[in-house]
């Protein structure tokens, strides 16, 4: 190394080419381009997010171990648990078994539906605040209507029927026909 050299220069290093023609114009659009790419990937992983978690919720709301259900069923099942989910904000689990239906932990947002093929037995539970938006006694009387229906071999077309009774009771709760009487006109 030679003594009229200093190490630390930084002139004395080779400079890499310059680009020839580009100006700030083209360097401003090459970085909105990349950062779309890059808004284009996390969208991406977002709706791919989004498709595998209803995907999860739809098997498990509907458990059909005896395979009784058509696809037809299952469709109107899995549509009436994803509106349920993003209109009214509850979930909806339904459990067809051959033998008793195993008994679910409480949970305040689950409208529940036990079947079972083997005793002809239904259960359905409603979450406290659907029980008080509905009917009194619906339930129990969705429940009865249900062991009815498994009794016969019927009860497919019952389910639907008492789902979409429990629909249009949901409806008119929010959608009142009379005013509310609980707040007198002064």
């Amino acid at each position: 190394m030679r003594a009229d050299k200093d190490p630390f220069d930084l002139d004395a290093l080779p400079r890499p080419p310059r680009d020839r023609g580009e100006g700030a114009m083209a360097r401003l659009t090459r970085t909105f381009l990349f950062a779309l790419v890059c808004l284009g990937v996390v969208w991406g992983f977002w709706k791919n997010n989004e498709r595998i978690v209803k995907d999860l919720n739809a098997k498990s709301a509907v458990q059909d171990q005896t395979g009784t259900l058509s696809e037809e069923d299952r469709t109107f099942l899995l549509t009436f648990a994803d509106s349920l989910r993003t209109r009214h904000g509850l979930k909806f689990r339904l459990i067809v078994a051959p033998g008793p239906v195993p008994l679910l932990e409480p949970d305040p947002h689950l409208l529940f539906v036990g079947l079972s093929t083997g005793s002809g037995k239904a259960q359905v539970l409603f979450p406290p605040l659907l029980a008080r938006a509905l009917a009194p006694g619906l339930a129990a009387d969705l429940s009865g209507r249900l062991t009815l229906a498994l009794q016969h071999g019927d009860w497919p077309q019952e389910l639907k029927e008492s789902l979409i009774l429990v629909w249009e009771g949901l409806s008119d709760t929010q959608n009142p026909s009379t005013p509310n009487q609980t707040s007198p006109k002064p």
